[in-house]
């Protein structure tokens, strides 16, 4: 049946898509730029301090000759740190386990050390004129580095302040990037050798030919797959290589010159697109997409992970540090704006469609369009990754369309074709962790089916996920440990409670929660404590609630959130007041409306948002 679904991903549903919008102009994530005011210097390499700020080099520009280390809070308060020797060229910067920042002086030939208050220190290294570049803390503790010049890899032992040296077996190779493997080796790239390189800390040196010639790799890290991804500044490529030495290539959809990068907080790939003035994201899986910095010809360089979870980056020629929020972040959900509060889609009996934009207990609402009522909505998730999430439509023929939004604006549509109606959606989510979401489908005999979609509402992947006994429901979708892919709960007939932890379109683990009496239903799923895992809502029949705050798949705590009585029910989950955590939305038989704010298993606030018609419903379904 699952080909039979592929198959059918034809046809054009006018009804559909003739009612849209502008052409949506905004992204996904938030940029912020933060201006560097020093004279006559520019920022190149970036890396996160053990203060939980970001720490950055200042070489100086023509005509100049004094160099900085910045430093820069979460809020953009930047620091500087003036280089006591003149002519100094800082490029790379790392932090130590006692957290101290060591970087690399090119022109000087040295290996730098500034603490935390600012005080800087020079070591100079044996190999005259060797040029560093690269920088890392190696998996001995001690300081690593790559000579660009002098075609050796250095450590440097803190303890004693001595230098040894480890020359490369591939003459002139001019290693750049380097970084502490997940095997306890060092792994390099050799820009003009066109290599990969892994070297043991004693000193045995293995070199993988890059398959693209010339391809100028510069910068490498390890994934949170436990792989190698290095950049491929002249090729446009972005390369993967096993501790086993296999490479992988994958091109830009654009080209572009990718220099650092960077495993984000997301557990996916982050890069600088120096000429192309862009942020690049790569999953694991190695789907790509792009983002335009807003200062033109910045010149994004150097990038890190920030403490706070977002990508910071610098801008070479924008002199500005930059940040990027990731839209992998805990967020929130049914969010038509992208302003990071999730909104309310209401529909009437006319088939009339409407929105409320929420902040906190403020509404703001708009109509969206009126679709005949043989059209229902059956999910809302953001499947183009534009950071608005979108209407996922279905009629009662079987037809199936996503509504791109963008506010309250269709701004594109997307035809998937006609799938049997004895096949219902029963989830979305992002079960990739590449920003876009994903359709869980279920069939009446129990088979299971999963669609990975693109920006443009094409299939990516799919999938069978097997069959599943008619007396298990699917209760919920949530990452309920924390991996930014979206997971599966279950709950069978007598109250037996599971979840499938999902990597893409691999179950690749479960956990059985245990049985809970039948009396008790979970009315909601969302992340109450703001810890980036999905907690579970529980109510029973005499309208008794409690919450489960889960992580890593296990309850680790519950608590009784008291009666609330059968008239009302809830409606949906989300975050409301955009605080990073979800809340409850509730309705009576009367058309009363009302939100819980809600602090962890604490509800924080309440608020009214008065009486709504009966005649018009809150679009629940696959929303949370």
């Amino acid at each position: 049946m699952l080909n039979t679904i592929q198959r059918l991903l034809t046809g054009i549903f006018v009804l559909l898509l003739v009612i849209v919008g502008a052409t949506k102009q905004t992204v996904a994530q938030t940029f912020t730029e933060f201006p560097v005011n020093t004279t006559g210097a520019i920022p190149f390499g970036i890396a996160s301090g053990a203060d939980g700020a970001l720490w950055f080099t200042l070489a100086p520009t023509s005509g100049f000759t004094t160099a900085y280390i910045g430093r820069a809070s979460t809020t953009g308060a930047i620091t500087t740190f003036t280089i006591p020797t003149q002519s100094s060229d800082p490029e790379g910067i790392t932090v130590a386990a006692d957290g101290v920042m060591w970087f690399t002086d090119s022109v000087l030939n040295n290996i730098g050390r500034v603490t935390i208050a600012g005080q800087i220190q020079a070591f100079p290294i044996t190999t005259a004129s060797s040029f560093p570049r690269g920088i890392t803390m190696g998996p001995d503790g001690n300081v690593w580095f790559a000579e660009a010049d002098g075609n050796k890899i250095g450590r440097f032992v803190i303890s004693q302040q001595t230098f040894t040296e480890f020359t490369i077996p591939t003459t002139s190779s001019a290693p750049i990037g380097i970084t502490a493997g997940p095997d306890g080796n060092l792994w390099f790239v050799e820009s003009t050798g066109n290599k990969v390189g892994r070297m043991t800390t004693g000193g045995v040196f293995h070199e993988f030919l890059i398959p693209t010639a010339n391809s100028n790799p510069r910068n490498i890290v390890v994934g949170s797959d436990g792989n190698l991804w290095f950049t491929e500044a002249n090729a446009g490529n972005i390369g993967r290589i096993t501790t086993s030495g296999i490479l992988t290539e994958f091109p830009l959809p654009s080209g572009g010159t990718p220099l650092f990068i960077i495993a984000g907080s997301d557990g996916a790939l982050w890069f600088t697109l120096n000429t192309s003035n862009k942020i690049g994201r790569i999953t694991t899986a190695g789907a790509m997409i792009e983002f335009t910095v807003p200062t033109a010809g910045s010149g994004p360089y150097g990038i890190t992970s920030g403490p706070d979870g977002a990508v910071w980056f610098t801008e070479s020629t924008g002199k500005k540090i930059g940040r990027l929020s990731s839209g992998f972040l805990p967020s929130a959900t049914h969010d038509l704006d992208g302003d990071g509060s999730s909104d309310v889609v209401w529909r009437n009996s006319a088939g009339n469609a409407a929105v409320w934009f929420m902040n906190g207990a403020q509404i703001v609402s708009a109509n969206i369009a009126t679709v005949p009522s043989a059209w229902s909505i059956v999910g809302q998730r953001d499947f183009n990754y534009d950071g608005d999430d979108d209407l996922l439509w279905r009629d009662s023929a079987g037809n199936t369309a996503i509504w791109f939004m963008n506010g309250a604006s269709v701004s594109g549509t997307a035809s998937l074709g006609n799938i049997p109606t004895n096949w219902s959606v029963v989830g979305t989510g992002d079960f990739f962790s590449n920003g876009y979401g994903d359709i869980l489908w279920r069939d009446s005999a129990g088979d299971l089916a999963l669609w990975l979609l693109t920006a443009s509402g094409t299939i990516l992947e799919s999938g069978s996920l097997g069959n599943v006994p008619g007396s298990w429901t699917i209760a919920g979708i949530g990452d309920y440990n924390g991996d930014h892919k979206a997971d599966i709960l279950w709950r069978d007939s007598t109250g037996n409670t599971a979840i499938w932890f999902m990597n893409g379109l691999q179950v690749s683990s479960t956990a059985n929660l245990g049985t809970i009496p039948t009396s008790w239903t979970i009315a909601g799923v969302g992340d109450f404590n703001g810890d980036g895992t999905s907690d579970i809502l529980w109510r029973d029949g005499s309208g008794n609630m409690a919450i489960w705050l889960m992580s890593g798949g296990q309850v680790t705590s519950s608590a009784n959130l008291g009666n609330v009585p059968m008239t009302w029910t809830i409606q949906v989950t989300g975050d409301f007041d955009h605080d990073g955590k979800s809340d409850i939305l509730w309705r009576d038989a009367g058309g009363n409306t009302a939100v819980w704010f809600m602090n962890g298993p604490q509800v924080s606030s309440t608020a009214s948002l008065g009486n709504i018609s009966t005649s018009w419903m809150i679009q629940s379904l696959n929303a949370e």
